[in-house]
């Protein structure tokens, strides 16, 4: 039998570490399918593969995680091979986060809600419940709405949109829970330049050349929204519908049978309502804990 061994990984990894996670997501729900290139854009981009903490067992990953550190947060990732599960792994790993988060600052992570081992594992750890999100999905051929807004011009994104559409978003998130301003470069790079990114499923609404909406998808298998936002002095003019609207189309045209997103149950903008009304259901619900590590 082949020892297990702890370390933190390398970029040859890559391969193992996607398999791990897409047999994670396909038996908890925790995460999302991912292949090897995302794996290696996430540590170009995101953290590094040292900052990534490896159980190994012959060529196999059979647990990971992470501690991220991201404004006034550390935010924890990771996960068991759902067949190794019940032996202590997730343990060793939660212990091995928890010890990179600075006293004084938040360690923070998401969960399915029905993931009863792992909220039992959180809580032991002294996790709390903080906030509950909600993962949503519509039919793409399901059709509700116009897809254009008077006086804004709708396009799909563009390399040279990026800043704007940067700044429309820390305009647009600024004071939302856990939210944390990042440079310019280093956000686009994390969404844009991601391997699943799908350029003509993401749509701005544009006031002059200004970006005052904006619906960022990823694909392939579904139109994920990973982000919606629109400026303040713009709400209340269907952007965020038309843009949804498109999106939904463009998925719905490239064969795409479904187009999914999550939001926060506590948002203050109105967006749950917002979505249930436009036809999106509940499919399953994830839950934010977290922890003030003590000095």
């Amino acid at each position: 039998m082949t020892d297990l061994i702890w370390r933190t990984a390398t970029t040859a990894d890559a391969e193992a570490v996607a398999r791990l996670r897409t047999a994670i997501y396909e038996g908890t729900g925790t995460g999302w399918p991912v292949d090897a290139e995302g794996v290696r854009h996430e540590w170009r981009t995101m953290l590094t593969p040292e900052d990534t903490l490896l159980a190994v067992e012959g060529h196999e990953v059979l647990a990971w995680g992470y501690a991220w550190p991201r404004g006034e947060r550390h935010y924890l990732g990771g996960g068991v091979h759902p067949a190794r599960r019940g032996e202590g792994l997730g343990r060793q790993v939660l212990a091995w986060q928890l010890a990179r988060v600075p006293a004084g600052t938040k360690a923070d992570t998401r969960v399915p809600a029905a993931d009863a081992g792992t909220i039992r594992l959180l809580s032991r750890f002294g996790l709390a419940p903080q906030r509950y999100y909600l993962e949503l999905e519509r039919p793409t051929s399901l059709s509700l709405g116009p897809t254009t807004v008077e006086g804004l011009r709708i396009d799909t994104f563009r390399p040279e949109y990026g800043p704007s559409l940067w700044e429309a978003h820390h305009d647009a998130f600024v004071g939302h829970y856990g939210f944390s301003p990042s440079p310019m470069g280093k956000w686009l790079a994390e969404r844009v330049e991601h391997p699943a990114f799908v350029a003509d499923w993401s749509f701005l609404a544009l006031d002059g050349d200004t970006v005052v909406g904006y619906a960022i998808a990823f694909g392939p298998s579904s139109v994920h929204i990973g982000i919606l936002g629109t400026r303040a002095p713009w709400r209340g003019r269907g952007v965020a519908a038309a843009l949804l609207e498109n999106a939904t189309r463009a998925g719905a045209a490239a064969g795409v049978g479904e187009v999914n997103l999550d939001v926060d149950s506590e948002n203050g903008t109105g967006a749950v309502g917002f979505y249930l009304h436009t036809g999106f259901t509940e499919t399953s619900r994830t839950i934010s804990y977290g922890l003030t590590v003590n000095p």
